[in-house]
């Protein structure tokens, strides 16, 4: 599921840069985080996964911000 997501959203989009697992990581496992390694280091630590994720059949988002509620409704 994550290579899905990360394929679909990218990992700028999925990896939450602001969260406190996010600080703790090392400079190395940061350096992972845009390389094909983002989803072996998201598997190691769920934390850093945007939440929710949202998947139905292709489409895949992540938050819940007013344009994501306008992208399910419309």
């Amino acid at each position: 599921e994550l290579e899905k997501w990360l394929g679909a959203v990218g990992s700028d989009r999925l990896i939450n840069r602001r969260s406190t697992t996010w600080r703790q990581l090392s400079e190395k496992d940061r350096a992972k985080a845009d390389t094909a390694q983002a989803s072996i280091l998201l598997s190691k630590h769920p934390t850093l996964i945007k939440r929710p994720v949202i998947v139905k059949a292709d489409k895949v988002t992540v938050g819940f911000d007013a344009a994501t509620q306008q992208a399910w409704q419309g």
